[in-house]
């Protein structure tokens, strides 16, 4: 273990004092505790993510049937605006 310090406000120690006493956990491994579930949470939330755009990915096709909007993106977005 590395040891660490971190500062909490007077409520967040009441809280976690309470969650240790009720728990029986010791506060410092309460806190790794939610460090670890905010990292794996992260970690999932961005595969999901990933999983959605895999899937989306050729999906979607220009109305007009153009194939070459990445290239000519800036001309076809001029054009879009002049007709607003």
């Amino acid at each position: 273990m590395i040891r660490t310090q971190i500062q909490f406000t007077p409520e967040q120690i009441v809280a976690l004092k309470a969650k240790s006493a009720e728990s029986g956990m010791a506060v410092a491994e309460l806190v790794r505790d939610c460090v670890r579930r905010q990292l794996n949470d992260d970690a999932k939330e961005r595969q999901k993510r990933m999983k959605r755009a895999r899937e989306a990915f050729g999906v979607f096709h220009d109305i007009e049937g153009k194939s070459d909007v990445s290239v000519n993106h800036d001309e076809y977005l001029a054009d879009a605006y002049q007709g607003r």
